[in-house]
């Protein structure tokens, strides 16, 4: 949190440039740094109920789009993680497989945000 908090605060300063800037983009400044938050709570809690998955399912999809995996990877990861939650009870293989998930995504969203804070991350891609 401390690492990314330096670049939330960049995103929510950016506000006062936005005049120009339609509403979506606008809106994403605000999203990522939360879903960023609920995500790494997640990621480190000491133990996961499928309550938290519900809390950040809705979530995921939007974090691993703001990565700069190929389509095919960013997929494989939810579905990986998808099958680690339906399994029940937990393994060993499926707590770990979700927690390289997650560190994936983690690792691919802190190269994405510490890229820039000029919104580049929304609009450069098509």
């Amino acid at each position: 949190l401390c690492y990314c908090g330096k670049y939330w605060w960049q995103y929510f300063s950016v506000y006062k440039k936005l005049a120009n800037v339609d509403v979506p983009h606008c809106e994403q400044l605000l999203v990522l740094p939360l879903f960023m938050c609920n995500f790494v709570g997640v990621m480190f809690a000491r133990s996961l109920h499928y309550q938290f998955y519900v809390w950040y399912y809705h979530t995921l999809h939007y974090l691993v789009w703001t990565t700069g995996y190929p389509v095919k990877n960013r997929l494989l990861l939810l579905g990986v993680i998808e099958m680690c939650w339906n399994t029940f009870p937990s393994t060993v293989a499926s707590s770990g497989a979700l927690h390289v998930c997650h560190f994936i995504i983690l690792v691919g969203l802190l190269s994405q945000v510490s890229k820039s804070c000029d919104m580049t991350i929304f609009t450069s891609r098509s």
